[in-house]
């Protein structure tokens, strides 16, 4: 794209990519944290009718937990999910294969209670403040990126019930 365009989905786009800043695979990191939220949840971590809404939460709201919507997903996957949505990109993961470790210690775990209690905790994430001038320049960005892609209708989700039969999440 342009330099100052973006290509994207408002709801899966990383804070550095609605700012502006500097992209590498941890944005690609926070994006799919956004899919294993929502596949966890059943709804996106931020949500708004207006797209520019959306954007400036991504940058200067800190993303939900996965298990203050969803309790009853593993401790240790949720930490997984949690940790791909922190705001600052050095707190994700390094890479797409650190992640992956990650995650086969949460699928090991799932057979031995003991592994899951002891699987990656979320890096903890300082508040986010913002000056007046930032906020002023993320809504800026916000509404251009916003009329650069026009607006889109928020996707439509559809419900469907978790087969209790077949246990946790898939197992």
């Amino acid at each position: 794209t342009a330099t100052g365009q973006m290509l994207g989905t408002v709801y899966y786009v990383s804070p550095e990519q609605v700012s502006g800043a500097d992209v590498d695979a941890r944005s690609d990191l926070y994006s799919l944290g956004v899919v294993g939220f929502l596949a966890l949840t059943g709804r996106f971590p931020f949500e708004s009718d207006l797209a520019s809404a959306v954007l400036v939460s991504h940058v200067t709201k800190t993303a939900p937990l996965v298990m203050s919507y969803q309790p009853d997903v593993p401790p240790a996957l949720a930490a997984v999910i949690d940790r791909c949505l922190m705001k600052d990109p050095s707190a994700r993961f390094g890479s797409a294969l650190d992640m992956v470790a990650a995650l086969e210690t949460v699928i090991a775990g799932l057979d031995n209670p003991a592994m899951v209690s002891t699987a990656l905790p979320p890096v903890p994430e300082r508040e986010m403040r913002v000056s007046d001038t930032e906020a002023h320049a993320v809504w800026k960005r916000a509404s251009e990126l916003q009329a650069l892609t026009g607006i889109q209708p928020r996707p439509v989700l559809i419900p469907g019930a978790r087969d209790a039969q077949r246990g946790r999440f898939g197992g």
